[in-house]
This record gives C-alpha cells, structure tokens and sequence, in this order.
C-alpha cells in the first residue's frame, strides 16, 4: 500500500505542475486562437486531479511534497518560455509546451491503466470509473497532437502543399436556434421587446439578419452597445427574460431534427452543442428541440470570451469532445456559424431553414434545406461514410 501512495501522490505532483502550466497558458494565451483550447483542457485536468486526490485520500495517503522522481516535471516547466506576445505566429516555445502536455496526458493515461489492471474484482478504488478517465486521457492527447503537429509546421516552415492526414470523423458540432429548431424569429422579437423597453425602437429588419450572432457582438453592431456596459447587461438579461416567457412556446423543432440526431448517434459521432445562445437559454432550447438527450457535451457563449463569428465556441466545443477540427463537422444556418466554423478550421454543413440562402451560407462544404432534407440525402452527404443504418432488431 506504501507504494501505492507513493505512486499516487508523484503522478498528483505532475497533475499539480500541468495545472500550473495550464494557468499561465490561459492566461497568455486569452485573446488569440489557443485560448479557448487552453482553458477547456486546464478544466479537464482540474476534474482529473480531484479524482486522483481523492484516490490517495481512499487509500489513506496524503499530498506530500514534490519527489525527486518528479523533479523533472518542474525543471520542464522552468525551461519553458511564456512570453509570445497575443496574437504572434506560433512559437517554438508553444510547440515545447505542447510537447510537455502529449507526454504528461500519455503519462496520465498509463497512471489510469496501471491502477485498472490492478483493481482486480473488488471496488478497491471506491467505483472510480478507470475506464473513462483513460477515454478522456486519449481524447485530450488526441486534441493535444493535432494543434502540436499544426504548429510545428508553422514553427518549421512546412511547404504550402503539405497538409496533416485526413481523420476519421468523431464528431458533429450542432448550432440550435434555426439549425434544430425554429427560433430565430422568436429571439429577434425578444431582442425587438428589449430594445423597446430600454426606449430603443428598433426594427424586426435590422434585428433579424444578426441573430446566430451573441449578444457580445449583436449589441454593438445593432446600438453601438457594449456587452458589458451597465446598458448591455440589462438588455441581454432581459431579451433572455422576454425570449424564455413571451416567444419559447412557440417554437418548434424542424422536422426531421431528432430522426436525423439519432441517425448520427447511431454512426457512433459524438454530438456537441456549439451556440452563441446564453447557458441560461440552452436547456430550455434543447427541451423545446426535443434532443436534449441526444446531446453529449455542450458549450455556449458563457464559455467563451467572444460569441459566433470568432472561431472560440467552435474551439471550445473541439476541446470538450476531444477532437481536432479535422475530425469533426459542424451543421449551422448562419453565415457567423460559416465564418466561426472556417475560422477554427472546421468543415461547415449548411441548412436553409434558418432563413439563409446559398450566397450567404457560401463557405459550407454543403448545403440542405433542413434536417430532413439532409437525413432523406444522408446517403450522398459528407455525412455518408459515417451515418450507420439503425440496427435491425434481432430475429429469432
């Protein structure tokens, strides 16, 4: 048992350096492209050394101070320079942290696999479920190489020509409002109400064509608002307020949108929200959609410093599933799910229903008229090698 303890408490002395090293990442990394995957990934590993310091604590062990073992886990961490300026091309330094990451991830997953295979019949490890953390673990070193691998080849001049090998598609990243529900009339209407009540008149028209923005975004555009400004504030709560009260009754699910959902589920792709609507509205959107429990993973503009057309909640929404932009597709309707797709480096499924024609849903690898059309054409869609036949009920 002492060498368990030991054991545990080196690879908690690793956790605690990542999660250091994660910090100040996030925090050099705010406002440009890393940020949003920094953040995400700092969350997991928080989440993963809860569990693994309540492990040491089960098996009556305490944190202790850092081993020499380890030692080199911190040297690391010195040697590593934090100092790229927001904004800058990607860094060698940037390329060593990611390094550091792979290894500390592979290391975290062979911490979960030793302590599987020496769990043995009995609950010893108080129903930690060890299997999943090893999944996570796999998708966070999936996630981890493909942005190391992208800046290596900037760091190191690769040519024009040379692009990473092409993945296996794991996932769908999903706006709602006008994507699997009809809605974004109803939120330019509360949107509408709002301004009214502020003394604002504001027409539908001006209203309607920005909605898949975010608050962050459309009030600024629309009023020449700032989000965070006392002004700001009051409106965005309650537009949600009106929205909620007034206008969510009304709204429907496309047809096809849970036929289509479950087609996906059933090709085992991972479904994970990415919407520029508040975490306030989106239970309540998925409730009215009617797939709130299709949806594993959410991630909305409470996440992320910017909403829809910047790239963060489709980062965002990568890093929570796992997935590099290659290995994942998003369905949107507006020209900001197009712009924020492209822009983290993720193919875009287009959908009419939202109100969006061809021109502007331009950018999409695709484009349908809604989820049925898509689901009756799912054959011939970019969807087509990975979105199985339901399984036939056995016989006999």
């Amino acid at each position: 048992m002492d060498e368990l303890r030991t054991y545990l408490n080196n690879h908690l002395t690793g956790a605690d350096t990542a999660i250091a090293l994660l910090q100040r990442c996030a925090e050099n990394h705010a406002h440009d492209d890393y940020g949003a995957f920094f953040r995400t990934l700092l969350e997991d590993v928080r989440a993963d050394r809860e569990a693994l310091g309540s492990l040491l604590v089960r098996v009556g062990g305490e944190h202790g101070p850092i081993r020499k073992a380890t030692s080199w886990v911190a040297d690391k961490v010195q040697r590593i320079k934090l100092d790229d300026a927001p904004g800058s091309a990607p860094s060698r330094d940037l390329l060593e942290i990611l390094e550091f990451l792979s290894l500390a991830v592979a290391g975290k997953a062979a911490l979960w696999d030793a302590l599987e295979a020496s769990a043995g019949p009995s609950d010893r490890f108080g129903g930690l479920s060890l299997r999943s953390l090893k999944q996570r673990a796999a998708a966070q070193r999936r996630e981890i190489e493909w942005h190391r691998r992208a800046v290596a080849a900037d760091v190191f001049g690769a040519p024009e020509a040379l692009e990473l090998p092409p993945a296996e598609l794991r996932a769908v990243l999903l706006d709602v409002d006008g994507t699997l529900l009809d809605s974004n009339d109803a939120h330019a209407r509360a949107w509408v109400d709002a301004f009214a009540e502020e003394g604002r008149e504001v027409a539908f028209e001006r209203v309607r064509p920005l909605i898949g923005m975010g608050g962050d975004q459309l009030l600024p555009a629309l009023v020449g608002v700032a989000a965070d400004s006392d002004e700001g504030e009051r409106l965005e709560r309650r537009r949600g307020e009106i929205f909620r009260a007034r206008h969510l009754a009304g709204c429907a699910p496309f047809d096809g949108t849970r036929e289509l959902l479950e087609r996906m589920r059933a090709g085992d792709l991972t479904l994970v929200v990415a919407t520029s609507a508040s975490e306030s509205d989106l239970d309540a959107l998925l409730e009215a959609a009617g797939v709130g429990d299709l949806i594993e993973r959410a991630t909305s503009s409470d996440d992320v410093d910017e909403s829809k057309p910047e790239p963060d909640i489709v980062r965002a929404a990568l890093a929570r599933c796992g997935c590099g932009p290659d290995e994942a597709l998003m369905l949107g309707d507006t020209p900001f799910d197009v712009a924020a797709a492209g822009r983290a480096g993720v193919r875009l499924v287009g959908l009419r229903c939202g109100g969006a024609g061809d021109a502007e849903l331009a950018g999409a690898i695709a484009v349908y008229d809604g989820p049925r059309d898509l689901l009756e054409r799912l054959s011939e869609s970019p969807f087509a090698l990975f979105a199985a036949e339901p399984s036939a009920p056995p016989t006999g």
